[in-house]
């Protein structure tokens, strides 16, 4: 995930930006020739919606995972950021049963 702030000062000049419009903007789309799976990737994130992982909102969302489900999602419309990392390893890639009743629940607990 990126850090973001909305505005930064280097020396004299100031740079402003809208995290927002960072989400939006997609720098390639297509299959991952290492996942084998269709995606979306802005700046080091894939933003939603996707077919990879469905249960996450639409959105200003941006999402990213790992081996055997581990997840991380940012979510500005909400204000939110969730991140998930199994206890035990198992087969799967960006996403997995386990991380989406997990995430699942955290957006039931904002509802």
């Amino acid at each position: 995930m990126t850090a973001y702030r909305l505005t930064a000062r280097v020396g004299r000049a100031q740079f402003d930006h809208e995290p927002r419009r960072c989400l939006a903007f997609s720098q390639s789309d297509g299959v991952d020739l290492v996942l084998m799976t269709q995606l979306t990737f802005g700046i080091g994130y894939a933003p939603t919606p996707t077919r990879r992982v469905p249960y996450l909102p639409v959105g200003h969302v941006a999402f990213w995972g790992g081996w055997s489900g581990s997840l991380a999602v940012m979510d500005l419309d909400r204000r939110v950021t969730i991140t998930y990392l199994m206890a035990r390893m198992a087969a799967g890639v960006i996403g997995s049963p386990r991380s989406e009743a997990y995430q699942n629940a955290v957006y039931a607990a904002l509802d």
